[in-house]
């Protein structure tokens, strides 16, 4: 068994290890009637300095990020903890500063409650919730494996939610270039048919992945 098959086994039989407080049924928006006072005042401050970052230099935007995400991080927990579900732009908010500045644990966290709740938030990005937080822990992954060739805890969290549908990111793009870090993984561990089986799924959902080459040279090592 693969190093990445033992993690998503052991990740299911713990139900979500590193993020099990999150909320699991599916309402829909229309029953999250209550929306407190607390949210609606928070919520303008918050798009204040979410604009606010526009104009904050490229040197100190991170340390800005970091600092507005512990602003609202004890909301955004209380929201998590109680199961609430009324549509939440802090939400997306804390998701984009968590991913900029490299706090995948919470980005995750967050986006598992955005996927739960199918929440969606039009603010000017190409990009859904999830997809941009995968495509954050993408980047990092990449990095990461061109000098340790290994994969990140991130990763991984990130691939199980992709490969069982708790994630789905809205372009296959994304979708594509995890399924081909899998196979470079695998590829490196000698693990030439599980190699094979991820490169192959990552040209099936993006024919422009760029493994066609590597799926041959896979299927001669079998």
């Amino acid at each position: 068994m693969s190093a990445i098959e033992r993690h998503f086994n052991s990740f299911a039989q713990q139900g979500g290890k590193r993020n099990k407080k999150v909320v699991e049924s599916k309402p829909t928006l229309a029953q999250s009637i209550f929306i407190p006072v607390e949210y609606e005042v928070l919520k303008e401050l918050a798009a204040s300095e979410w604009s606010s970052l526009k104009t904050v230099d490229r040197a100190v935007k991170k340390e800005t990020q970091t600092r507005y995400l512990a602003k609202y991080r004890e909301f955004l927990d209380s929201y998590i903890n109680n199961g609430d579900t009324y549509p939440n732009t802090i939400l997306f908010y804390g998701l984009v500063w968590a991913s900029d500045t490299g706090n995948f644990d919470y980005a995750v966290k967050l986006a598992d409650v955005i996927a739960n709740t199918g929440q969606r938030f039009e603010l000017g990005f190409k990009r859904d919730a999830i997809t941009l937080c995968c495509d954050e822990i993408m980047l990092a992954q990449e990095q990461f494996f061109d000098k340790h060739k290994t994969l990140t805890e991130e990763f991984l969290d990130a691939f199980y939610r992709i490969k069982s549908k708790k994630w789905q990111p809205d372009n296959i793009i994304t979708t594509g270039k995890f399924y081909r870090m899998a196979g470079r993984y695998a590829q490196e561990q000698k693990d030439y048919k599980q190699a094979y089986d991820y490169f192959s799924e990552a040209d099936t959902i993006n024919p422009r992945a760029g493994v066609k080459k590597l799926i041959k040279e896979m299927a001669e090592k079998l």
